[in-house]
């Protein structure tokens, strides 16, 4: 009896990773997609993130579904989980904010990065290999962070919620929002 009480506890996670992060910030994205935007290649040490920041191709390539951005983090190391068609059932008073929906379409494969990646383009650097399906979908990002009783943090990272869309639906998230989870907002200031 025991057992199936621990079972039930536990957070139904699809899949999760560990990403290192050195420019505040995490990038989830279809790479072979990224390159077809640039019109087949991107050289050897590109700063996307400059061009990015400072052009309209900053937001067509959230818009097209290339690319997840989450902004304004602390440095340090996150679990990044994913579900797919699924739903979290992380307890509320973990969940830091919520942000979405996020388009995104694969075509053969996602993955993780620190964002740096964007700032130096090496291919593959840094890279890690994401277990989603190609296709469309309707992405949410929440932050949460777990702490023991002490109220030291024993867990921070990123949920992207993936549900299955038929075309790429329209952006509703913020890039402009804070996404950090190691010391989070305070909104009564």
């Amino acid at each position: 009896m025991a057992r199936k009480a621990a079972k039930a506890e536990r957070l139904s996670i699809m899949l999760r990773y560990t990403v290192i992060t050195d420019f505040n910030g995490i990038a989830i994205f279809d790479p072979d997609r990224l390159i077809q935007f640039f019109g087949g290649q991107i050289a050897e040490g590109a700063d996307l993130f400059t061009h990015f920041m400072s052009s309209d191709d900053g937001d067509k390539i959230v818009e097209q579904g290339i690319i997840i951005p989450i902004l304004a983090i602390d440095d340090g190391g996150y679990s990044v989980e994913f579900y797919v068609d699924e739903k979290s059932n992380r307890p509320k008073e973990q969940v830091v904010f919520e942000n979405g929906v996020f388009p995104l379409c694969i075509e053969k494969r996602l993955v993780i990065a620190d964002l740096v990646v964007l700032k130096e383009w090496i291919e593959g650097l840094g890279w890690i290999q994401v277990d989603v399906p190609p296709g469309y979908y309707k992405a949410t990002v929440r932050g949460f962070c777990e702490r023991n009783r002490n109220g030291h943090i024993t867990d921070c990272g990123y949920e992207v919620i993936l549900e299955s869309t038929t075309s790429l639906p329209e952006p509703t998230a913020s890039l402009d929002s804070n996404s950090r989870v190691m010391i989070p907002p305070t909104y009564d200031e």
